[in-house]
């Protein structure tokens, strides 16, 4: 590698192969170009732009808050943070059987995928995570992409290096002397929509802001912009906290009452665990989740009941956590989303730890896979 970064695993150092894949968008031919992806083979940048571009057209046409209708026993699968690690989609797609980890499955008419932002930087293989999304975004209707505050001028398209935004150097490694991709990069962070509703489950990579805002709002804004500031300088620039904030108390309470809904989703905190925020209907903090035993605890203390409460969950998918990683699946009967999330099966992806060494410091993460495709 050219540069050094804390956040790289075993699987971004690898060397890689450009080699022409077959962009034909089938389910069948992804899975195809998706083992090539895990034998360490990318695509070629002209087809990667390809990809991209087509993409972006079609996320362009999807409003600010894209609504999904669930169907009778499906599966909604709510993914965090990836920053550049493409071993969580391997774990989530195919498993691990190595490390006894089974597979959720690949997006289909029962399975359907919500990506919560921040798809690049931090790890080294942002590129691989990019084509994939967007690949299957365009065979498939079981695709969902949301914007990350990563998808940014000043962070996944910055070119000053620093461990929080790399991939811009990530993709010169790759690509050396190809700047051809920035612009159209560009566009399609703008493109992403900026949060998914599921009847009342609301999922956004942020949280909520400071100031009374609705839905309806967040709809109206215009979301094309190429940054995001963490702290909006203006009014009109308000929607940015949706993926900036850290809000976690009763203003967020307050947002999800006001808006009729029972439960936030959110990612952007490096949670290690499924964390779960519960507040009264009179907007008072009731318990905080953290670890198993007290998610334990919780579900016990609440019993049956849903609707007596508000609840925020922080799910993070990323070894860059240095903890444990998740993903949340949600299941529908009879077409309703179960909206209680200490009901919710929470998909333990791996477990990280970080060594600490006199010259850096570097994730350690099983990559060696023992792969089953045909689960």
């Amino acid at each position: 590698m050219g540069y050094k970064t804390e956040m790289y695993s075993r699987f971004d150092r690898h060397s890689k192969q450009v080699s022409e894949f077959n962009l034909e968008l089938t389910k069948e031919n992804f899975i195809e170009q998706f083992k090539r992806l895990i034998d360490h083979q990318i695509p070629s940048l002209a087809q990667f732009l390809t990809i991209l571009k087509q993409a972006t057209a079609l996320l362009k046409q999807r409003p600010n808050v894209v609504q999904i209708v669930p169907k009778p026993n499906q599966k909604i699968v709510v993914v965090g943070d990836l920053h550049g690690n493409f071993e969580s989609l391997i774990r989530l797609f195919v498993g691990d059987e190595k490390s006894e980890i089974q597979p959720i499955g690949f997006p289909s008419n029962d399975l359907i995928y919500v990506f919560n932002g921040d798809f690049t930087d931090l790890g080294g293989s942002g590129y691989q995570i990019i084509f994939s999304l967007c690949f299957m975004l365009l065979f498939s209707d079981s695709v969902y992409l949301n914007r990350g505050n990563h998808e940014s001028l000043s962070l996944g398209a910055s070119t000053t290096f620093s461990s929080g935004h790399s991939f811009i150097y990530e993709m010169n490694e790759k690509f050396p002397e190809q700047r051809e991709f920035y612009s159209p990069l560009l566009d399609f962070f703008s493109s992403l929509p900026l949060a998914t509703q599921i009847q009342d489950v609301l999922v956004v990579h942020g949280g909520t802001p400071s100031t009374q805002y609705s839905i309806n709002q967040l709809n109206t804004v215009n979301r094309f912009v190429q940054d995001l500031e963490p702290v909006p300088s203006t009014p009109e620039n308000a929607f940015h906290e949706f993926l900036w904030s850290y809000n976690r108390n009763s203003k967020t309470a307050s947002f999800l009452m006001q808006n009729k809904l029972q439960t936030l989703v959110v990612g952007h905190s490096s949670a290690s665990f499924h964390s779960i925020y519960t507040f009264t209907k009179q907007l008072e903090l009731h318990s905080i989740v953290k670890d198993e035993t007290m998610f334990q605890k919780v579900k016990q203390m609440f019993g049956v009941g849903s609707n007596e409460r508000l609840s925020v969950v922080e799910v993070f998918s990323s070894p860059t956590n240095g903890g444990e990683l998740y993903a949340a699946v949600i299941e529908c009967p009879n077409g309703r989303i179960n909206n209680d999330p200490l009901k919710w099966e929470y998909f333990k992806i791996g477990q990280t730890q970080r060594l600490q060494t006199e010259a850096q410091m570097r994730i350690t993460y099983n990559t060696a896979y023992s792969l089953n495709f045909a689960k």
